[in-house]
């Protein structure tokens, strides 16, 4: 009898020990998350504030967030519904990390009338799936991202936020992450290298604010299929990481510093703008055989044709093609 119950306490501090390492694991992650039920409350209700939801934002976008707990973390959703354009849960399938993916599910707000900063509590949210605040009148720095793991779309696209991105950028997001819209602000600094450990990236915009420095390897991101850089402040050359990238359909490097000779392009691109840049020599003739491709524009660029209407079989090219009109 002591031999049984001696084997049944230790399944059950074994089981318990799996438990702990799988919770993490099942979920995705490479760390076991906590959870923090008052951080995220105030993340959402400094978010109404600084935003100026109770003036500028329309009726419509107001609903719930006039109160001290926006979330129902009781798991009573139908009693304590969640704010417009969020929910929240924590019951059934999403239990509280670290056993499940409870917590703030998704934040996503388009009214165009968001004013102000986004509230650094942002960083609580570990679990949410999409925070999408495009298309609003946000400013101010980004929060710190690393310690988002469940984060598949990230949209903070024509806003005015500024600032730079941190060495540890999306640090704890490595196996979810597919979307990074950060288009039309006033970003500043270089790309971190820790962007090519974000694999199951299929866009990365950041065109249209003041990026600079070199673009780093990001050969890594074997899904990316829409890569935007145009309208920056970047500089140096494109290195050979390009070519790998064998998804990539849309190139738009335009509007930057680049120089040196047009780099090797990857074998599924279908659009390339790359002009206004300071490129040199001659197109590659690899160019010539890539049956996707569609549009070339290198306005500005003083280019060499490796023969005359090399391009003559693309759509739309500013090089190496007679116009048929």
């Amino acid at each position: 009898m002591m031999h049984r119950t001696f084997v049944t306490m230790i399944a059950v501090v074994v089981a318990a020990c799996l438990f702990h390492v799988a919770s993490a694991d099942w979920l995705g992650l490479n760390f076991n998350p906590f959870f923090d039920f008052n951080r995220q409350s105030t993340a959402l209700i400094k978010f109404y504030e600084e935003t100026q939801g109770a003036t500028k934002w329309p009726n419509q976008f107001r609903g719930g967030w006039a109160s001290q707990t926006p979330c129902a973390w009781d798991g009573n959703e139908r009693a304590h519904p969640a704010p417009w354009g969020t929910r929240c849960v924590t019951g059934g399938w999403h239990q509280p990390p670290p056993r499940g993916d409870g917590g703030l599910l998704f934040l996503e707000h388009y009214s165009g009338f968001a004013e102000g900063p986004v509230p650094r509590e942002f960083d609580a949210f570990q679990m949410t799936d999409v925070i999408g605040l495009g298309h609003n009148k946000l400013n101010g720095p980004i929060w710190d991202t690393q310690y988002h793991t469940f984060l598949h779309r990230l949209d903070l696209a024509h806003n005015q936020m500024s600032g730079t991105l941190p060495d540890n950028f999306m640090k704890r997001n490595t196996i979810h992450c597919e979307l990074v819209n950060l288009y039309d602000n006033q970003f500043t600094g270089s790309i971190p290298a820790i962007i090519n450990t974000l694999k199951p990236l299929t866009a990365f915009l950041l065109g249209k604010n003041q990026f600079s420095g070199t673009v780093p390897d990001i050969s890594n991101l074997k899904r990316l299929r829409h890569l935007d850089l145009g309208d920056n402040q970047f500089s140096g050359t494109i290195g050979p990481w390009l070519k790998e990238l064998d998804n990539l359909a849309w190139l738009f490097l335009q509007n930057n510093q680049f120089t040196g000779t047009l780099p090797e392009l990857p074998p599924r691109v279908s659009r390339v703008l790359i002009g206004q840049n300071k490129w040199t020599g001659r197109i590659p003739e690899s160019y010539g055989s890539l049956g996707y491709l569609r549009v070339f524009n290198c306005t500005g660029c003083q280019l060499e044709c490796p023969t005359p209407n090399f391009l003559q079989h693309v759509y739309f090219s500013t090089h190496c093609k007679t116009p048929k009109w």
